[in-house]
């Protein structure tokens, strides 16, 4: 077999998926991600606003990016 035949039957590797133990469908899969960041990102949200502190001194404190603290107050 020449090197362009074994090209074209060459297929890349399929990303797997994170695990899904309760073995539902994809989409709801990831829909529950979403919904779980949202929650999270509302949560941290609320308490940046209890505790006084400036969302840069909250980020750096708590591990979260700088950048992704507004895009997730604006959601």
């Amino acid at each position: 077999m020449d090197s362009l035949a074994a090209d074209l039957k060459w297929k890349p590797p399929t990303i797997m998926p994170p695990d899904n133990p309760d073995n539902l469908p994809w989409a709801d899969f990831f829909r529950i991600i979403e919904e779980q960041k949202q929650q999270l990102w509302k949560r941290h949200i609320a308490e940046c606003s209890k505790s006084g502190s400036t969302q840069a001194e909250y980020c750096r404190r708590h591990n979260l990016s700088s950048k992704s603290f507004p895009y997730w107050k604006r959601r």
